[in-house]
């Protein structure tokens, strides 16, 4: 009571309240007095309670789970978050941000804005450097002090094929020898797609027209070997094309080309051009002139190329080849070391042998047939009727021979041939030509 009889009442708040379940009360007060009958009087009380900053902002889900395409254009939406808080006025008025957990890489990578809450891309997004990202979201109120909500976003990137595939190449030996067996390694082929997936998946091959395979090891790695006898004088030099391919649609590819040559043995025996020749040589020919030269070619390399010639030993009349021939051994050409005679020695046949310089060394041979051409250097010669003690040959003739009677028969003989020894008798001197005559032949 104070002082003039009036009543104070208190009201007196008995728990907490919350703004957020109950932002108004209503209440009726009433005073009885105690008179008989009592009087009463009531008052309406409204109460509105005030907000404070007293609850978190809420977002709408506490993990954020989205795909994104690598490669996605700068600008691109990821996703959208949203907060609620219960509070209200500036309590209530939210602000996106990515939290300090949030790298500057990522921050680079990825853009939030802080009212709207749209996470949109800002840089490259590649699978192949991160196939998924973690992004802590939080949402802080404007109130005094703030409060900040949580909320994760997790991004999982889809590949897309833009990696072709690699192919690294280890040689064990570019150089092959032409006898080198059916699988000999030549080269190691590493093949790698960094792509996922089929688009990671990778197929490799080489051309078929040539003889190597590739043979696979494990996966991505292979072996390039030899698949069948090589050749040198036919192919030394092969460039193997490698094809990798993925397994994408549309799919992407890598050639690389490995320079393989072969080297060489000594395969190859010298090959004479005219295995067989007939050689023409006029008889009292200049001694030390050539009359000849043979070739023989071996498609071998180098040393295995170098063909020197030689006779092979052979009797001409009991004497040794090399009395009347001599060959240069490097480079076939045959001379006559003496002047021949048709006379004595109408044709020589003889081998020439033809060797290499490879180990073991291989050799061929080729026949010669030389043959003597007479030269008329031989004057004929009467036998009959022949000389008596230097004195002319004496024919006694019946005085009663008549015309055409046969006086004698004159035999002359040429050591020549062919038309150097066809011989035409004639009448030089006579006592009296108008008595006898000769036959021409």
């Amino acid at each position: 009571f104070v002082d003039d009889g009036t009543k104070i009442v208190q009201l007196l708040l008995e728990k907490p309240l919350d703004r957020e379940r109950q932002s108004s009360f209503q209440l009726m007060l009433t005073a009885t007095d105690g008179g008989s009958p009592p009087r009463s009087g009531s008052a309406r009380i409204l109460i509105t309670v005030l907000d404070s900053n007293d609850n978190a902002p809420t977002f709408a889900r506490e993990i954020y789970k989205v795909s994104l395409i690598e490669n996605s254009p700068r600008g691109t939406l990821v996703v959208s978050v949203h907060a609620t808080d219960l509070d209200e006025g500036s309590n209530a008025e939210v602000t996106y941000c990515f939290s300090n957990r949030v790298s500057q890489k990522m921050q680079e990578l990825f853009s939030l804005d802080p009212r709207a809450g749209e996470i949109r891309v800002q840089g490259i997004i590649d699978y192949e450097g991160a196939s998924s990202y973690s992004l802590d979201v939080q949402a802080v109120d404007n109130g005094s002090p703030a409060i900040t909500g949580h909320s994760k976003v997790l991004i999982k990137v889809i590949d897309v094929n833009d990696n072709a595939p690699e192919i690294k190449v280890t040689i064990v030996s570019s150089m092959v020898p032409e006898d080198a067996t059916p699988g000999t390694v030549t080269a190691l082929v590493n093949v790698n797609d960094r792509d996922s997936g089929n688009n990671g998946k990778v197929h490799c091959e080489i051309h078929k027209n040539v003889p190597f395979k590739l043979q696979s090891s494990s996966k991505g790695h292979y072996k390039l070997i030899t698949s069948d006898m090589l050749d040198r004088e036919n192919n030394p030099l092969y460039n193997i094309a490698i094809l990798a391919r993925d397994s994408a649609t549309p799919s992407l590819s890598t050639n690389k080309t490995i320079l393989i040559t072969v080297s060489d043995i000594n395969d190859n025996a010298p090959r004479f051009i005219r295995p067989m020749d007939t050689v023409y040589v006029t008889e009292n020919n200049v001694p030390g002139a050539s009359i000849f030269a043979v070739t023989a070619f071996d498609p071998d390399q180098d040393q295995n190329s170098n063909v020197t010639y030689s006779f092979i030993d052979n009797l001409i009349q009991d004497l040794p080849l090399s009395n009347y021939l001599n060959l240069n051994s490097m480079n076939g050409t045959i001379y006559a070391l003496r002047s021949f005679d048709y006379e004595r020695v109408k044709n020589l046949q003889f081998q020439v042998q033809a060797r290499d310089a490879g180990v073991p060394p291989l050799s061929s041979s080729a026949t010669l047939n030389v043959i003597i051409l007479d030269q008329n250097d031989n004057a004929p010669v009467i036998v009959s009727p022949s000389e008596q003690s230097g004195s002319a040959g004496v024919e006694v003739v019946p005085q009663s021979a008549g015309q055409g009677y046969l006086v004698t028969k004159i035999i002359a003989t040429d050591a020549d041939s062919g038309q150097n020894a066809r011989l035409v008798y004639q009448v030089l001197k006579a006592t009296d030509p108008s008595l006898f005559i000769v036959g021409l032949n």
